[in-house]
């Protein structure tokens, strides 16, 4: 198996070799999805032409079989765009992270997890109008267009018309998936904003502390990249080397963060392949009831 992590990230696992299998594997599987999707063709989800089609059809259920089986196709066009997203931004997050590029890092994981808990909160709700076939009417099929709409044309460009495309509240998001799921987000995404923001925490990770004292009792501190002062951690900790001036705590600081960021990067493809696993569930739901109920 290709090994994705490079050694300082390994040693941030503090030598686990099982949780580097768990990230390589979700990896390697979202690569193998993206790479069969490379020039796949799509219907965009504003099809008018076809709404209108399904518009002119007066007998129900002809109208519904044809308005789920576009539904059907532009369920798999989401997980196709979506998952090309991730994969991008995953494989940017590996690079930095390789790099040692904390801050960089962190503003990726941070648009990862936003990605996949938007994604998440879509797929859910499709799956919650869709959980009635039989019982579904011209209500939830307006419903439903506005939720597909949203789910990939969401913008704050969107006209005053069309309020259901104004953006979504992140927090808000967050906020509605822990009390459904036992989910733990909003820490994850504050820290990840403390980062992304120019907070302290984005600045204090290029201080590279010393146990220099100055005659006045003030403490000299060192600015450097992130990739030189965990290039001095990492070199400590393989040849225990004691005149470096970090304490274990310090010293323990930036794999920790690294950690943590790797953290939010896996639990990110863990939850893409649960958007993407629902979407097909739904997929498959609906050709077993047309094919119960009359051919799509």
């Amino acid at each position: 198996m290709v090994n994705l992590l490079n050694s300082k990230l390994q040693l941030a696992f503090l030598e686990s070799e099982s949780l580097v299998e768990t990230f390589n594997n979700y990896y390697l599987r979202l690569k193998t999805k993206v790479d069969n999707y490379r020039d796949a063709k799509i219907t965009l989800f504003y099809d008018f032409e076809l709404n209108s089609q399904i518009a002119l059809i007066k007998i129900f259920a002809d109208r519904k079989k044809l308005y789920f089986n576009d539904k059907s196709k532009h369920l798999s066009n989401f997980e196709v765009i979506l998952s090309m997203r991730v994969y991008e931004l995953t494989d940017a997050a590996i690079k930095l992270l390789n790099e040692n590029s904390i801050v960089a890092a962190a503003l990726i994981a941070r648009s990862l997890l936003e990605l996949t808990i938007f994604g998440f909160e879509d797929i859910s709700q499709f799956n919650e109008l869709t959980g009635d076939l039989g019982g579904f009417d011209d209500k939830k099929m307006k419903e439903l267009n506005m939720l597909e709409n949203k789910m990939l044309w969401s913008s704050k460009y969107a006209s005053k018309d069309e309020t259901y495309l104004k953006p979504r509240q992140i927090t808000e998001s967050i906020r509605k998936i822990e009390q459904k799921m036992s989910w733990k987000i909003k820490d994850k995404y504050t820290w990840l904003c403390e980062f992304a923001h120019p907070n302290r925490l984005g600045y204090d990770v290029y201080i590279e502390r010393t146990d220099s004292k100055n005659n006045d009792g003030s403490i000299t501190y060192i600015a450097n990249k992130t990739k030189d002062i965990i290039d001095k951690i990492e070199d400590t900790i393989k040849n225990n080397l004691k005149f470096y001036a970090m304490g274990p705590e310090e010293i323990l600081r930036y794999p920790s963060i690294i950690r943590q960021l790797i953290d939010v990067v896996l639990s990110s493809l863990a939850t893409l392949e649960i958007i993407n696993e629902t979407s097909g569930k739904i997929r498959t739901n609906i050709n077993v009831f047309f094919s119960n109920n009359g051919t799509l």
